[in-house]
């Protein structure tokens, strides 16, 4: 897989999770989507950086890479500078508290939500740390995917 892949993905499950949310009748289920979209952002960053865009990166890094945990991941997008996703991450929630309240809600996601029931304040408040076009999460890790 590659970083469009990657990004087609993550547009896909933000999608599914909206479709789950306007049904009104599965709040685990868009809660589940909607953070799995943020995952695949995050690896269609770190796909970018990876040769020929080519997922996976090499043998090395694979284990750390096949993780569903995003703080994790997010050390691994490595710029030309010297940055990570996680350095400049740390920038933005300094500088704009509404993301960084986002950031608060969408960091508690797990693969593990799959196992749980949320409530539809639980998947509307993590849909909109996601979606909101101004502050959210997935606008953020567009800009560099």
């Amino acid at each position: 897989m590659n970083s469009s892949d990657f990004q087609a993905l993550a547009r896909l499950r933000i999608s599914d999770a909206e479709a789950l949310a306007s049904t009104g009748r599965n709040w685990s289920g868009c809660y589940y989507m909607a953070g799995y979209a943020v995952e695949c952002a995050i690896k269609a960053c770190i796909a970018k950086q990876t040769l020929a865009e080519e997922w996976p990166p090499p043998f090395e890094k694979v284990k750390e890479l096949y993780t569903h945990n995003l703080e994790r991941l997010l050390k691994h997008k490595e710029f030309p500078n010297g940055d990570t996703l996680t350095s400049l991450l740390a920038v933005e929630k300094q500088k704009n508290t509404a993301f960084s309240g986002y950031w608060q809600t969408v960091k508690d996601w797990s693969e593990k939500s799959r196992y749980e029931k949320y409530t539809q304040q639980e998947a509307t408040d993590l849909l909109n740390a996601i979606t909101d076009p101004k502050n959210g999460v997935l606008r953020w890790l567009q800009q560099y995917w």
